[in-house]
């Protein structure tokens, strides 16, 4: 609220055009560089890993379809991003709050201990992730819902869930690594 405030209130009329267009220009700049490293990362780091002999020509024709579908996808998300709270913060540290910490542990520990072995950290990615993406799943469906049907699981503070899925992910680690 407070940028469209400035622009009307604050700066002189003949330079808001010359601000809300530099503003607009930065945004699709962002944009397309998001898009871009994507389609690349995704053809080159996964479709090319996956179909070695991919020639030049369909290895570009797999990062504009993957650019599509993350177009796709990120106006199928617009809708969601008001669910995940008021501010500006929580939208964008709510999902990562979820996923991220599986990943920080097999990072963390795999540098710091020779204890962790290639499957128990497949399985501790895979658990981790479900289980953030579940809480993320059944937050919104809460929030949809306006009441609390999930119980402790989904009233604890995104960002204490985030800790707790780090110690519950690093004891599954070093449990699934003796194990196995």
């Amino acid at each position: 609220k407070s940028y469209p405030w400035m622009v009307v209130n604050v700066i002189p009329r003949n330079m808001r055009g010359m601000i809300v267009a530099s503003m607009l220009s930065s945004l699709m700049s962002a944009l397309a560089s998001v898009f871009n490293s994507s389609g690349t990362l995704f053809a080159l780091n996964i479709w090319k890993q996956v179909y070695p002999e991919t020639s030049e020509r369909k290895l570009v024709y797999v990062g504009r379809c993957t650019v599509v579908v993350l177009a796709v996808l990120s106006l199928l998300w617009l809708p969601v991003m008001p669910l995940l709270g008021n501010s500006l913060f929580t939208i964008i540290n709510k999902p990562p709050a979820y996923l991220a910490p599986p990943i920080l542990v097999l990072y963390l520990w795999g540098m710091l201990s020779v204890r962790p072995n290639r499957r128990a950290g497949d399985w501790t990615l895979t658990i981790g992730i479900s289980v953030g993406a579940l809480r993320f799943l059944l937050e919104i469906v809460e929030d949809v819902a306006e009441t609390k049907m999930f119980g402790w699981f989904t009233s604890v503070q995104f960002l204490h869930f985030a800790a707790l899925s780090f110690v519950f992910c690093t004891i599954l680690l070093f449990a699934l690594s003796f194990a196995f």
